[in-house]
């Protein structure tokens, strides 16, 4: 065991201290049902692996080797061993932009072996039940997790800021960018983090072998490479991989002293101080932890992308800045121009798309147009930056779309055009994904039935937290709660899909400007 492993293992146990494992993890045998699950969150890609099998055939015929394909990878998991005809993998290089003859300019698509890929789903499954029921995944990973988002993460950390406001500190974000981290994983170090989990015996034997031996050769239209050992790294493309990364760099969070928001191999170190020299001080030293479990992890930071910002209100603080996490802009005094800044361009380059097929397709084409490339940009993070003084630069964007695809002038009203298209303007569409948040999520939030002894007039309403600013009554924060609290008490009762479509049909037929519109409006007659 080299010194770096030591040393991680060593960081690994400080977060398992409080931990009780016994080693017991055993695989359960796969089953007819289990192969149907997994068939099913296998996309219908036409593109082949190795063998020449698509997702679309094997979804095919899959009913009809069902029985083989059982008995087979339960052999797999009584032995220990994952076939090396499983472990060849296929990769396209799609050109993104640069010098076409260096390797830098073309993103990798992996493709493994479907039947392999089937069989990942099924042990995925079940390592993921196993860390789950034992709260071995850390709360402040949101990559690869059912139920999280890189919006969500973002939001982990803007309310953060919100508090720091709140609390008249500063709050410092260092944004750490690794290089190649998927690639840097070390097998031997990843199998002993397994066995300390608790991953033993036969079980482990699978995953050495999962790991090992596993080759790949590049495919460029008639051509392919010869095929390449990898002998690091997380298999690209493939449905362990993410996961068992997230098992890689699980107790990081454990060994930095600072809050921290993760996303797969994106981390954000957080912390607050009024002070600003002890601020600083508390940042590098942040850093510097943050650092040096990577590098005993054999992952590579890259100083060169690795970003810092402060956040703060004070008007004398100087070092103002923009920083993008997770393909969200962030600024010093979260006032969210920067980032609808970039919104609207890339919404104004789909206007000029959409005015272009305007003149040579259908109407229906256009509306699936716009929902593909329009819709798709505004709706990311909207519950975030969607109630803020700039987000009407947005919303001029979306009524010269509907205009478009009406073909009416400029100076006409775009209203009527979004309740004849049923198309959500940018307010309804920030009220509808604040309400399917809290609805995901009331276990969450306090109920003023049950804060205080006696009636009240809006007893069963969510408790609204106390703000001291006006700017965080404007956040998503404090609104969500105030726009959830418009509804009627029906609609606690009802299936969250039910929900969903109640609220979506409404506010497609009340097509609200602003959300004050909303808060002032009548919502007993949505129909729960």
């Amino acid at each position: 065991m080299t010194r770096n492993n030591v040393q991680a293992l060593n960081m690994l146990n400080n977060f398992l201290g409080g931990y009780n494992l016994t080693g017991n993890f055993k695989w359960r045998k796969i089953v007819k049902h289990d192969i149907k699950q997994c068939i099913s969150k296998i996309n219908s890609s036409r593109s082949e692996d190795y063998y020449g099998f698509s997702n679309m055939l094997v979804k095919k015929i899959i009913f009809a080797i069902m029985d083989p394909l059982v008995y087979l990878y339960n052999m797999m998991l009584e032995q220990g061993v994952f076939p090396s005809i499983l472990k060849l993998v296929k990769v396209i290089p799609i050109y993104k932009k640069g010098d076409k003859l260096s390797p830098s300019s073309y993103r990798p698509i992996s493709l493994v072996p479907i039947f392999g890929k089937i069989f990942e789903h099924c042990i995925k499954e079940q390592l993921y039940d196993y860390f789950s029921s034992n709260n071995l995944l850390c709360k402040e990973q949101f990559g690869f997790m059912p139920g999280s988002s890189t919006a969500k993460a973002v939001e982990s950390v803007v309310n953060n800021v919100i508090s720091s406001f709140e609390s008249k500190v500063v709050q410092s974000a260092t944004l750490i960018d690794l290089t190649k981290a998927f690639d840097c994983i070390s097998h031997n170090l990843l199998l002993d983090k397994l066995g300390f989990y608790g991953i033993k015996g036969i079980e482990l034997d699978l995953l050495s072998s999962y790991l090992c031996n596993r080759k790949q050769m590049v495919v460029q239209g008639n051509d392919q490479s010869n095929f390449k050992e990898t002998k690091n790294g997380v298999p690209q493309g493939s449905v362990l991989g993410p996961f068992l990364f997230i098992v890689a760099v699980n107790d990081l969070a454990h060994n930095v002293p600072c809050k921290s928001v993760l996303y797969a191999d994106d981390t954000t170190l957080l912390n607050s101080n009024n002070i600003t020299q002890n601020l600083i001080s508390e940042q590098e030293l942040s850093l510097k932890k943050a650092i040096e479990w990577f590098q005993a992890n054999f992952l590579v930071v890259n100083d060169d992308k690795t970003e810092k910002i402060s956040f703060t209100l004070d008007n004398m603080f100087e070092n103002f800045k923009t920083v993008k996490l997770l393909g969200i802009y962030l600024d010093s005094k979260l006032n969210w121009e920067c980032h609808v800044q970039n919104v609207c361009k890339k919404l104004a380059r789909v206007v000029f798309l959409l005015r272009k097929l305007k003149l040579c397709v259908s109407f229906e084409i256009l509306i699936m147009s716009y929902y593909a490339f329009f819709h798709s940009h505004l709706i990311y993070g909207i519950n975030l930056w969607g109630n803020s003084r700039v987000s009407s630069k947005a919303f001029v964007w979306q009524k010269k779309a509907l205009r478009i695809i009406k073909g009416i002038p400029d100076r006409e009203s775009a209203l009527p055009v979004f309740r004849e298209f049923q198309v959500m303007t940018l307010p309804c569409i920030y009220i509808f994904y604040c309400l399917i948040k809290v609805k995901e999520n009331l276990s969450d939030y306090k109920v003023r039935g049950n804060t205080h002894n006696y009636n009240t007039r809006n007893i069963n309403k969510l408790e609204l937290p106390s703000i001291r600013l006006e700017r965080t009554k404007k956040s998503h924060f404090f609104m969500e709660i105030k726009i959830f609290n418009k509804l009627p008490e029906r609609a606690w009762l009802v299936s969250t899909d039910r929900f969903k479509f109640v609220v979506s049909k409404w506010l497609k037929e009340k097509v609200f400007y602003s959300v004050d519109e909303f808060l002032a409006c009548d919502t007993s007659d949505m129909n729960f």
